[in-house]
């Protein structure tokens, strides 16, 4: 039993095949040390190096945060770069708290587009 009684964030994906709600919490980073041997603060170089590659593994360890059992080699099979992205994209919306209006004026910025 949790002595924990705080409410985590959460986000929505369907990644694995089925919509399914993830807990946004820092687990991931002990599974990405432990499994991966990367440390937080290596983890931009290894985006600018190894993006996909790196993408995966952190899409494996927030599944495996959420207790979820699961491989970079099941991972990789079973998806492509644009479902990664999109999952690390909505951990990222849910951790970071960036409600609708800032995700929309990112996703305009981005595609050149203005409010105007």
């Amino acid at each position: 039993m949790s002595i924990f009684k705080t409410k985590l964030k959460t986000f929505e994906s369907s990644i694995t095949g089925t919509k399914t709600s993830y807990n946004v919490n820092t687990a991931f980073w002990l599974y990405l040390e432990e499994d991966f041997g990367i440390k937080q603060g290596d983890l931009s170089n290894l985006y600018e190096t190894e993006n996909n590659l790196t993408t995966a593994k952190v899409v494996v360890c927030i599944l495996k945060a959420n207790k979820f059992e699961t491989t970079l080699e099941e991972v990789l099979e079973n998806t492509n770069e644009i479902e990664l992205a999109q999952f690390i994209i909505d951990f990222q919306t849910a951790l970071y708290d960036v409600d609708d209006n800032q995700t929309k004026d990112a996703k305009n910025k981005s595609e050149g587009k203005s409010d105007q």
